[in-house]
């Protein structure tokens, strides 16, 4: 399928839409307030991208998933190793600070956020568009960002080197860090982008 400017248009407003619910959800869950920016949605060239992340020398935790219902759709949420050490004691209502070394808690308190928010984006694009998609479990890497970002964009790398890319920021407020997340739609999604429902 032809991507055109309508079509990135079109799927910008579906995901500032999934965004915002999400952003409200995670905020319920942090018991603080969040905010996520959309950076941008373009078709960019995987290789400039992963050329980028790699010069990246932050050690990150990452949770990738793939979502069920629409082929190759996977969404990508990452955090740095140290600000995931705040996420958890956030999720776990303890005193931020409690935590200082990476341990099962904090990677399951990331892969529950990760859960959170790409459920709730997932429900609210599957309302929209009126798809069926599920996000399937997670994997949990601690890594650096371009090596946890690389496994996200490989199975892509072999059919095209560009590369539908959501880029989301996430604003923890009150503890000045930020998370990212990573969305590839899926072809399912990108066809539906061409109903006349979306205006």
């Amino acid at each position: 399928m032809k991507l055109t400017n309508k079509h990135i248009n079109r799927l910008n407003v579906i995901i500032e839409m999934s965004i915002d619910r999400a952003s409200r959800t995670l905020s319920k869950t942090l018991k603080t307030a969040s905010v996520i920016k959309i950076s941008y949605t373009s078709v960019r060239d995987s290789c400039s991208v992963t050329e980028r992340l790699n010069s990246d020398e932050r050690e990150m935790i990452g949770t990738l998933l793939a979502m069920e219902g629409v082929d190759n759709g996977k969404i990508l949420f990452m955090v740095e190793k140290e600000d995931a050490y705040v996420l958890k004691d956030l999720y776990l209502r303890e005193p931020v600070g409690t935590t200082t070394e990476y341990d099962l808690y904090v990677e399951s308190a990331v892969k529950e956020i990760g859960n959170i928010l790409s459920g709730s984006i997932c429900n609210s694009i599957a309302s929209d568009l009126g798809l069926t998609i599920l996000p399937l479990p997670p994997l949990v890497t601690c890594d650096y960002a371009g090596t946890i970002f690389s496994a996200m964009i490989m199975d892509e790398l072999f059919e095209d080197d560009d590369l539908l890319l959501m880029d989301t920021l996430f604003e923890i407020m009150h503890y000045n860090f930020k998370c990212f997340l990573y969305f590839i739609p899926g072809k399912e999604i990108i066809a539906c982008l061409d109903k006349d429902h979306l205006g």
